[in-house]
């Protein structure tokens, strides 16, 4: 079967001797079902990627883009495997890109954007000598990868997404009512008598209702709406001590005394510092409010062969042990004015990169909280070296 020739060739064979109004047409309508497309790849749970032999990107769908690492600046003027893609898969690009002459499937482990296994797909594209190659990226949680665990937390996150948005909606009718509300108090100056006192009472308690739902909604947002990860290798003792340095202040203000116990030999290793900054503040936030009538907070670093471990004690109140099954649930909070959704925040942030929280607690005797991280690296590449003549290639 002779293979057909699409079109959109044939028309411009035949450019010179069409209207311009048909060309027109075609040209919207082109635009119109390429931006279709694009909807659609994007909405895939995989990555999709073409690239040529060269590893110069051509298009990437949005799960791809988040699976090489790309940011929004990124620009197809360096192979993949020259920009900040995790090195054990810019190491498997770099050596099957050039010369594929057939579909291949690989294995992945990275740590880069998050810890992730996951297969990578190549497949020729067109030429099988010289044409471009597509790249299909399965993460572990897709349907297209061999470990597929259980199905809970991908239907956690689609419920949050939905209610991330469901959220954003409300929002906007919540500024309106809160620009009408201060137009109605500025009317109620007219009013005059006992009816005035009733109407202020009235719009002061619907104000402080709708005041508080924007910061449920606030609270919310924040905590479901992550910018991507971004693994680096970085100091964790230098996050540490600027969160701590950070709420030094109020600290001494709520009489907490705060001792860090380093440890000199734990390594600069892989990690998002932005993600980890958060984790510390919030861990030193709790703990001050469980300590009301002041205390001590001891944070002690240490590691064994590859893990990092960073315990948060305080000398405060305690968990209730009924309490302790649910204090990682998102809006489950002992406070009265607890929003519910630190310690969520916490527990997804130490989930990213591939760690886990130890809680141990006793009522009115105090709250360890420890952090378990792997010590990631990344992977070692051999130099390149310019090829010369007469080498075996």
């Amino acid at each position: 079967m002779k293979n057909r020739i699409p079109f959109v060739h044939k028309l411009l064979a035949r450019l010179d001797k069409i209207d311009r109004d048909s060309v027109s047409t075609y040209v919207a309508d082109l635009s119109r079902a390429k931006t279709l497309y694009e909807e659609i790849f994007d909405l895939l749970e995989d990555g999709i990627a073409v690239s040529d032999r060269a590893g110069f990107l051509k298009y990437a769908n949005r799960p791809a883009k988040a699976l090489l690492n790309l940011s929004a600046r990124y620009a197809s003027s360096r192979p993949l495997w020259d920009s900040d893609t995790d090195p054990a898969l810019g190491q498997l690009l770099r050596e099957h890109l050039p010369g594929l002459r057939e579909k291949k499937t690989f294995r992945w482990t990275s740590a880069v954007p998050r810890v992730v296994d996951g297969r990578l797909l190549l497949s020729p594209l067109g030429d099988p000598e010289d044409g471009e190659v597509v790249l299909v990226l399965a993460a572990k949680n897709s349907r297209l990868a061999e470990d597929s665990p259980d199905e809970s937390s991908a239907r956690i996150e689609s419920v949050l997404k939905l209610a991330a948005g469901i959220a954003h909606e409300i929002g906007n009718p919540l500024n309106s009512i809160g620009i009408h509300l201060q137009m109605l108090q500025k009317q109620s100056r007219s009013i005059e008598g006992p009816r005035r006192e009733s109407f202020e009472k009235g719009l002061a308690v619907i104000r402080s209702e709708t005041l508080r739902l924007d910061k449920i909604i606030k609270d919310f947002l924040k905590a479901v709406r992550k910018p991507p990860l971004r693994f680096k290798i970085e100091d964790l003792q230098e996050v540490l001590d600027d969160a701590v340095s950070l709420m030094r202040e109020e600290l001494r203000k709520n009489g907490i005394e705060c001792l860090v116990d380093r440890d000199p030999e734990l390594p600069r290793f892989l990690m998002d510092r932005e993600r980890l900054y958060q984790v510390f503040i919030n861990l030193i936030l709790n703990a001050m409010e469980a300590m009301p009538r002041g205390g001590r907070l001891r944070i002690l670093v240490s590691h064994k062969e590859r893990v990092a471990a960073i315990a948060f004690r305080d000398t405060g109140i305690g968990i209730r042990e009924e309490d302790l099954p649910h204090i990682f649930e998102p809006y489950y909070t002992t406070k009265s004015e607890g929003s519910g959704l630190g310690l969520m925040t916490v527990y997804n942030i130490m989930s990213e990169h591939g760690g886990r929280i130890d809680v141990k607690s006793r009522s009115q005797k105090g709250t360890a909280m420890t952090l378990l991280l792997p010590i990631r690296q990344p992977k070692l590449q051999l130099p390149q070296y310019p090829t010369q003549a007469g080498a075996p290639r």
